[in-house]
């Protein structure tokens, strides 16, 4: 019983500390990536502050409904669904990147 126990703790740290590593790393990777989004999309300061404010505005709606989504479907299910959700944009943004090239 002392083994399983073991194992799920290592599997929740790496868990744990993978959610903050790729939010962290999505978060963060917006600053260099700035200019080359100004540029790109030939947008003014006004507009990508504008688009940033909409970053952060969806962030803190997200997490109101986090709380009853997980007590509904399993804090499971919602951090699966999360993880999913967060690469897949990843990938879509990563190709429409370069749909506009």
């Amino acid at each position: 019983m002392r083994n399983i126990s073991r194992f799920n703790v290592i599997m929740l740290l790496l868990v744990v500390f993978g959610g903050f590593l790729i939010f962290g790393f999505s978060e963060n990777i917006k600053g260099p990536a700035i200019p080359a989004m100004q540029r790109d999309f030939g947008l003014n300061e006004a507009q990508l502050g504008l688009l940033l404010s909409l970053n952060s505005l969806g962030y803190l709606l997200a997490c109101s409904f986090t709380s009853s989504l997980s007590n509904r479907i399993g804090i499971r299910l919602t951090g699966i669904l999360s993880f999913a959700s967060m690469a897949a944009s990843g990938v879509r943004v990563s190709r429409k990147r370069r749909e506009v090239l």
